[in-house]
C-alpha cells in the first residue's frame, strides 16, 4: 500500500514548482500565491504552500546570501534551478519557522532533492542545510523572536514586561526555583510545567533550563494567564579548580532574573549548544569505529539539542549493547575508553560574569551533591557568585544545614527547588523542594545590583 503523503509534504512540492517557474518569468518575483486555492485538506496545503513561497520572497536577498556563505564552491546563480530552490524552500523554513522540527525540514528537502533534482542532489543539499542550521539558525531565530516582541538583543522586549514579586513578600506562599521543560530534557512544555507548578498549589517558579532559554518566555506568559509568577531562569555548568588540593569541580549555576533578549548571553548558550551538538556527534563517530552506529540526530532531536554522554549511553542501553549506563561507560563512553570525547569547559568565573552582564543572580545550583565543593566557596564568592540552592531534593538534612549556615555567614541569597524534569518513571514534582516569596524577593533585591530588574513593570 502506498503511503499518504502529508499536507506539508504536498505543500512543499507545490511552492516548489512555484518557485521553478517563476526563474522562467521576466520578473522572477512575481509568484502568485493567490493562485493557490482549494477547499478541506487541499486548502491547509495551500495555505502552507503560499505562506514558504511569500517568506522566501520575502527574504530572499537574505536567504540566498546565507546560502551562498555555507556552499562556498558554488555560485547560487550558477547552481541547478531545482537544488537553488529546494535549498530556498528549506532555508526559509530551518530560520524562520518556528513550528517545524530541523531534522524535518532537511529530511524533506532531501526527499524532495531525490524527486526532482539530480543524483548528487541528496548529498549536496543536506551538506550545505546542515551547515545553515549549525552556523546560522540558533542565531537568526533569537534575533526573529526579539523583533516579534518589538525588541533588540541585548534590550528587554516591550512586550516582555515582567512584574516585580508581590509585596509585601509573604512567607506561607511557596516557590519551586529549579524546573526544566523540553526546551531543554524535561519532559514537558514550559506552559505545560506551569500548568503542573499551578496543579501542585506553587505560587512562583523559576524555569531554569540547561544552557537554554528558549522556553522562558511561553513560561512566563503561562505564568500571566495562570496566575503563578516565574522568574526568567537558566542553570548553566562550569567548573573551578581547587588549587591546594589540586582536584577539579564541575559545578550547576542557577541565573535567576537574566534579560533573555541579552546579546552576550544569547551568544553563549548558542555557543555551549554547538559544543554539545559536536560533542555527541564526535562520539558517535567513534562508536562507529568500534562498529556500532547509533542515530545521534534522533537522539540530537529528542533532546532539544540539550545532550550529552549520558543520553547517547541510554540510547546504547536501548539497543543492547549494554545492559547498564555503568556498563556503557566502562567500556565505551568513559575517560581513556575508544569512545571518550573530552568537554569543553567553561570556568565557574565566566559563567557567572555572564549571568551577571545579562542582569542576573548568580546561584550554585544543589552544592551538597559535589562531595568537597565546601573547599572552593571562597574562590566561587571571590568570583561573584550572590546565593546558594539550600534546598533541594537530592540534599540530606544535614547538607541542607550545612549549605544554610555557609549562605547565611557569607550573606548570599537562599534559594530552593525540586529540579523537576517531568520524568514519567518517577522523580521530584513541583514543589517537593521548595522555598517562599521571602526567598524570591531576596533574588529580586540581590538582583537589582545589575541593573536588568529595574527595567520590570512595579
Amino acid at each position: 500500500m502506498t503511503k499518504k503523503r502529508g499536507k506539508r509534504t504536498r505543500g512543499r512540492e507545490m511552492a516548489l514548482k512555484a518557485l521553478y517557474a517563476s526563474e522562467f518569468r521576466s520578473d522572477p518575483a512575481d509568484v502568485r500565491p493567490d493562485s493557490l486555492a482549494g477547499t478541506g485538506e487541499d486548502r491547509d496545503m495551500s495555505e502552507f504552500a503560499r505562506r514558504l513561497i511569500e517568506g522566501c520572497m520575502g527574504h530572499l536577498t537574505e536567504i540566498d546570501e546565507i546560502i551562498q556563505k555555507v556552499a562556498t564552491n558554488w555560485r547560487v546563480d550558477r547552481m541547478p534551478n531545482l537544488d537553488r530552490n529546494i535549498l530556498r524552500l528549506a532555508t526559509y523554513e530551518l530560520l524562520y519557522c518556528q513550528d517545524t522540527p530541523p531534522k524535518v525540514v532537511i529530511n524533506e528537502a532531501i526527499e524532495l532533492s531525490k524527486l526532482y533534482g539530480t543524483e548528487g542532489s541528496p548529498n549536496f543539499i543536506n551538506g550545505v542545510l546542515d551547515k545553515i542550521y549549525t552556523d546560522f539558525s540558533m542565531t537568526l531565530k533569537t534575533k526573529l523572536k526579539c523583533n516579534a516582541v518589538g525588541g533588540e538583543p541585548g534590550r528587554s522586549s516591550s512586550r516582555y514586561v515582567l512584574k516585580a514579586p508581590p509585596t509585601p513578600p509573604d512567607p506561607q506562599k511557596r516557590a519551586d526555583l529549579h524546573l526544566h521543560s523540553n526546551a531543554s530534557d524535561g519532559e514537558l512544555s514550559p506552559g505545560a510545567v506551569v500548568k503542573e507548578a499551578g496543579r501542585c498549589g506553587l505560587d512562583a517558579i523559576s524555569l531554569t533550563d540547561h544552557d537554554c532559554i528558549d522556553g522562558v518566555e511561553e513560561a512566563v506568559r503561562a505564568g500571566e494567564d495562570a496566575g503563578i509568577y516565574v522568574v526568567p531562569g537558566v542553570e548553566m555548568s562550569a567548573y573551578i579548580h581547587d588549587t591546594i588540593g589540586d582536584k577539579e569541580y564541575e559545578l550547576h549555576i542557577l541565573g535567576y532574573y537574566i534579560d533573555i533578549f541579552n546579546e552576550k548571553l544569547v551568544e553563549e548558550l548558542e555557543k555551549l549548544q554547538k559544543v554539545r551538538l559536536f560533542r555527541v556527534r564526535r562520539i558517535a563517530e567513534k562508536l562507529a569505529g568500534c562498529g556500532i552506529d547509533i542515530d545521534v540526530e534522533e537522539i540530537i532531536e529528542e533532546k532539544n539539542n540539550t545532550v550529552g554522554r549520558l543520553h547517547v549511553a541510554l540510547k546504547l542501553i536501548e539497543m543492547g549493547v549494554c545492559g547498564s549506563v555503568d556498563e556503557v561507560f566502562s567500556k565505551f563512553l568513559g575517560d581513556g575508553m575508544p569512545a571518550f570525547v573530552p568537554k569543553e569547559k567553561t570556568s565557574a568565573r565566566h559563567t557567572i560574569d555572564m549571568i551577571h552582564q545579562a542582569g542576573g543572580c548568580a546561584v550554585l545550583a544543589h552544592p551538597g551533591l559535589a562531595k568537597g565543593v565546601e573547599g572552593v566557596i571562597d574562590h566561587l564568592e571571590d568570583a561573584g557568585l550572590d546565593g546558594i540552592e539550600v534546598h533541594y531534593t537530592g540534599h540530606k538534612a544535614e547538607d541542607a544545614a550545612f549549605w544554610l549556615d555557609v549562605a547565611r555567614r557569607r550573606n548570599m541569597v537562599i534559594t530552593g527547588g525540586s529540579d523537576f524534569h517531568g520524568n514519567p518513571s518517577g522523580g521530584a514534582g513541583p514543589g517537593a523542594e521548595a522555598v517562599s516569596l521571602v526567598e524570591v524577593h531576596g533574588l529580586f533585591e540581590c538582583s537589582r545590583r545589575y541593573g536588568y530588574v529595574e527595567t520590570f513593570e512595579k
